[in-house]
């Protein structure tokens, strides 16, 4: 979402009350080669305030600002359409979403046909979570300025809110037939990734990359579609270089590790984690993936307290309370990984290899019932998990159950 502010200048001045056209230019203050502008030095006094209002607000001199609009309030009697503008704005770096829509919607009564009022006003609604509103207000904006990126860009936001997919692609596809935003081929490749469309996503990955060729974010996103696809080698190279451009508190750095955490290389991925760690000590991915190295360790304790506290930043994260049943289940509490392992199942009812371990401590605590439940479920969900048939027959084999343990082997 944009905080840009228009310059003052047009073919309107930014007010109510008579006079002529704002100038065309901003003045530079630094230079010594040209003499004053006459247009400006001639201009209306509140073209003048209007000036000194964007330099003050660009400069982020906000109580500067607020003075400034005060005073053209006074003499505007409050029908200064620039001072009302940038009042929105200015609520709206406090985090008062609220009365920068009240102000932007005063703004827009003074100038009912300025595209970037409308614009805003979008904006504050977005942020106030009422995106169909915002939908509203992007189309009367769009009917004004047909022509402007952002505006279709934030109603592809809208939609990826409301739930509405394919209006969000149609939308981010036409802001990018005006410009060639970053902001839009993130949110555009994340969609293609929800939607579990890979090679569309990598396909514009790469072209943002000709464009924005440094991006870490767009590079860490590629080397982990790679990663997911089992292309190491072209994985492992857009994670590097993401890693050069983003630094060691990248995501990248992270997804690095777990690369060589997946090869075996245990002390070089937590070399890894923890160059990463005194940037981002409150990413749970990191700490998660610090927990399961210490677990091939075989150090079950300290693999617990980083899981737990991997869990304590993102608690609904199902993988997360997996890892911490696994744990668990392996250091024989078995009650304890019960229930994490039932979060997991809560948190993400498809994965087969939560039911197997659930049905695991379930049999360790005399629940056969239940645990033969859950192998049912395990098996429902995916047949390719060899381990369960071999768990349940054992578990229907102890309970004199022969020829259904059979089956399963078979």
């Amino acid at each position: 979402m944009s905080e840009e502010l228009p310059t003052p200048s047009g073919g309107r001045p930014h007010t109510s009350s008579a006079g002529s056209a704002t100038p065309n230019f901003v003045p530079d203050a630094s230079s010594k080669k040209s003499p004053p502008s006459r247009k400006l030095a001639e201009a209306p006094i509140f073209q003048k305030r209007n000036w000194m209002l964007y330099h003050h607000y660009v400069r982020q001199h906000y109580q500067d600002c607020w003075d400034l609009i005060k005073m053209m309030k006074e003499e505007t009697k409050g029908l200064s359409w620039y001072g009302q503008y940038v009042e929105g704005l200015l609520h709206r770096v406090d985090g008062k979403i609220q009365n920068s829509l009240e102000a932007f919607r005063k703004a827009s009564i003074l100038e009912p046909k300025n595209a970037d009022t409308k614009k805003q006003i979008g904006i504050s609604l977005f942020l106030l979570g009422r995106h169909q509103l915002a939908l509203d207000a992007y189309d009367i904006a769009q009917q004004l300025d047909g022509r402007d990126w952002e505006i279709r860009h934030n109603k592809g936001m809208c939609y990826v809110y409301l739930q509405e997919p394919g209006k969000a692609r149609e939308e981010f596809l036409k802001a990018m037939q005006y410009n060639q935003p970053l902001a839009t081929f993130k949110q555009l490749g994340a969609l293609y990734e929800d939607q579990n469309e890979l090679d569309s996503a990598k396909e514009l990955y790469e072209r943002g990359l000709t464009i924005y060729p440094h991006t870490s974010g767009m590079l860490t996103s590629l080397g982990l579609l790679y990663l997911k696809g089992g292309n190491m080698a072209m994985a492992f190279e857009k994670l590097g270089t993401a890693v050069m451009f983003g630094g060691k508190m990248s995501e990248a750095a992270i997804a690095v590790g777990s690369i060589m955490q997946m090869y075996g290389d245990i002390d070089p991925a937590l070399n890894k984690y923890s160059s990463v760690a005194s940037f981002a000590p409150e990413s749970p991915h990191l700490w998660n993936n610090i927990g399961m190295c210490y677990y091939s360790q075989s150090s079950w304790v300290t693999a617990i307290a980083c899981l737990k506290r991997a869990n304590y930043l993102a608690p609904l994260e199902w993988k997360i309370n997996y890892n911490l049943g696994l744990v668990h289940l392996v250091m024989q509490q078995d009650t304890t990984a019960f229930h994490f392992l039932k979060a997991a199942v809560h948190l993400n009812y498809r994965n087969a290899r939560t039911y197997m371990l659930l049905a695991i401590a379930l049999t360790r605590l005399n629940e056969n019932d239940h645990a033969e439940k859950c192998y049912e479920k395990c098996l429902k969900y995916s047949d390719s998990v060899h381990l369960a048939y071999l768990n349940y027959a054992t578990m229907l084999a102890r309970q004199e159950k022969n020829e259904p343990a059979k089956e399963q082997l078979n």
